[in-house]
């Protein structure tokens, strides 16, 4: 994904200004799959415990919504490790 195509710019451009853009998305998208969505997983937990408790008939959340920080960075490695096999080829 994002960690791919910014390891492609790297290669090809360097330190641009199109990777700086890319890096700073790079930041916000890896803060969002960690810390909000992961928090937003954890709601939804708490508030199927409280339906669950109170035998309301409402459909549950999902509880799998963010990644955890390991699963994060090993899609970040897993990207860049697959740009750079591409641009070897």
């Amino acid at each position: 994904g994002i960690s791919a195509l910014g390891t492609g710019i790297y290669l090809e451009q360097g330190v641009s200004p199109l990777f700086i853009v890319v890096a700073a998305f790079l930041i916000i998208i890896f803060r969002d799959a960690v810390g909000v969505r992961k928090s937003a997983g954890e709601h939804g937990e708490a508030l199927n415990k409280i339906v669950n408790k109170l035998n309301l008939k409402i459909s549950h959340l999902d509880e799998v919504v963010g990644h955890t920080f390991v699963e994060a960075s090993g899609g970040l490695l897993i990207g860049i490790g697959l740009a750079l096999i591409v641009y070897a080829l």
